[in-house]
C-alpha cells in the first residue's frame, strides 16, 4: 500500500538524525544507543538493527531481505523504480522488476547520479515522478539517505557505516564479505563528490550540520568532520570548527565536485 511521502517532509525538524550504511565498522558501534535517535537505515541493516526509517533502491537487498522487511516496524521508503520494467537494473545479478508489496511504504524516485544535478532541497527531488528510463539509484544508497534526512529536517545529521573503503576483503560489510551478496565499496570519486555536495549545500542553504561518527578512520575523514558517537550523544550542537572544508577533498573528489557545481549553474 503506497503512502503519501509528502507527510514526511519536516517531520523531525531540528532533531538529530543518524543515517546508517552497512560497513564493517557498525560492529564497533553500540547499536542499542542508536535507539534514542531518529535513524535511517538501508539495504541489509534489518539483520542487526531496526531503524526508524528503512530505505532501499536496489532490488538485490530488497529481494534478499524481503521477509525481514515485511515484518519490520520501520517506516519503509522504497524506490518505485524497483517495481518498474522501465528502469535499468544493476547488471546480470539484478533480479528484475518486482511486484509492489502489500505492506505500507513510501515511494520515491531517485535519479542516476550519472545524470543527476545537485538537489535544490524541494520535495519534488525525492517524491514520485513520471516513470522514465533511469537507473535504479545512484549506484549507492548514501545520497538518498542523506537527502531524506535533510528533507525531514534533521539537524545535526550523523553518519555511521559509510566508510568509503574496506578494512579487508573479509570485513567489507557488517556481515563480512560484501561482494558475495552484490554489495560493493562506497569509494567512487563521483559518488563521494555527490555526497559531499549535498552536505555542503545543506550547510550553506539550511545551516544543517553533518558529521562522520564512524570509529573507522579513513577516507571519510578527509572531507567530513569527525566526532565520536559518544560526543555526538552529548552535544546539542556541532562546533563551527568542524564545518566541512572543500580544501580537504582528495583531488579526484574535488574535480567531480566542481563538475557538479558547473552543471548546477547552467
Amino acid at each position: 500500500m503506497r503512502l503519501d511521502a509528502h507527510e514526511l517532509i519536516g517531520r523531525h525538524t531540528g532533531k538529530p538524525i543518524i543515517i546508517m550504511g552497512n560497513a564493517w565498522s557498525l560492529n564497533a558501534i553500540p547499536l542499542v544507543q542508536m535507539k534514542r535517535f531518529v535513524t535511517i537505515g538501508c539495504n541489509r541493516i534489518l539483520r542487526i538493527f531496526e531503524p526508524t526509517y528503512y530505505i532501499c533502491a536496489d532490488r538485490r537487498p530488497y529481494c534478499n531481505d524481503y521477509k525481514l522487511l515485511a515484518k519490520s516496524k520501520a517506516k519503509r521508503l522504497l524506490s518505485q523504480a524497483m517495481f518498474s520494467s522501465n528502469n535499468i537494473g544493476g547488471g546480470g545479478s539484478d533480479p528484475g522488476p518486482q511486484p509492489e508489496p502489500d505492506f505500507a511504504w513510501y515511494p520515491f524516485q531517485p535519479i542516476s547520479y550519472l545524470r543527476r544535478e545537485i538537489m535544490s532541497f524541494t520535495d519534488e527531488e525525492l517524491l514520485p515522478k513520471d516513470e522514465k528510463a533511469t537507473f535504479i539509484s545512484y549506484a549507492n544508497i548514501a545520497p538518498p539517505m542523506l537527502e531524506w534526512a535533510i528533507l525531514m529536517g534533521g539537524n545535526p545529521i550523523g553518519m555511521v557505516g559509510l566508510d568509503m573503503e574496506y578494512e579487508s576483503r573479509e570485513k567489507s560489510h557488517f556481515w563480512g564479505y560484501g561482494r558475495a551478496e552484490g554489495s560493493f565499496c562506497f569509494n567512487a570519486p563521483r559518488t563521494a563528490a555527490l555526497l559531499w555536495r549535498i552536505v555542503e549545500a545543506a550547510e550553506r542553504k539550511k545551516h544543517i550540520r553533518s558529521v562522520n561518527l564512524s570509529p573507522f578512520r579513513g577516507r571519510m575523514d578527509s572531507f567530513f568532520p569527525h566526532i565520536s558517537f559518544k560526543d555526538f550523544c552529548r552535544a546539542a550542537t556541532i562546533p563551527k570548527a568542524l564545518m566541512i572544508n572543500e580544501a580537504l577533498l582528495r583531488p579526484a573528489v574535488r574535480r567531480e565536485a566542481k563538475t557538479f557545481r558547473h552543471r548546477r549553474r547552467r
